[in-house]
């Protein structure tokens, strides 16, 4: 788990643990110190949002290529679920698959990022799905 400054989280659910550790540093690269969770499977980050103290997560950043339940369930429920739907999810994926886009974004993806994350490209995405809170630099 990476730490930030202020209350506001993110959840990331990321079964590379390298993937992850890439997409961390590039956004401390850019002084984001918002707290980001990191889970490595669906189950797992799922879990995490069940739990009482899961209301400050603001965002998640979800891989679609998880081992066990895939990104693809996980959006699924999170969309569905009454009080996690809110929550913007961005998908990161490692596939170049054209498919995809169409499905996750029908489900109800926020965006839709390729892998390695770039700080550029995930600060398009917050912005053009309208993100209201501030990244805590």
């Amino acid at each position: 788990m990476a730490n930030g400054k202020n209350g506001l989280k993110i959840l990331m659910i990321e079964d590379s643990i390298s993937d992850a550790e890439l997409s961390v540093k590039e956004l401390r690269r850019y002084n984001i110190t918002n707290q980001i969770i990191i889970c490595d499977n669906g189950e797992e980050g799922l879990g995490h949002l069940r739990k009482p103290h899961n209301n400050g997560i603001q965002l998640i950043i979800l891989d679609l290529n998880l081992i066990g339940m895939t990104g693809v369930e996980v959006l699924r429920q999170v969309i569905h679920h009454p009080e996690w739907r809110f929550i913007p999810v961005l998908v990161l994926t490692g596939s170049n698959s054209p498919d995809e886009v169409p499905i996750v974004m029908g489900i109800g993806a926020a965006g839709y990022l390729r892998k390695p994350l770039q700080f550029i490209e995930f600060i398009t995405s917050l912005r053009q799905i309208g993100y209201k809170w501030t990244l805590a630099r």
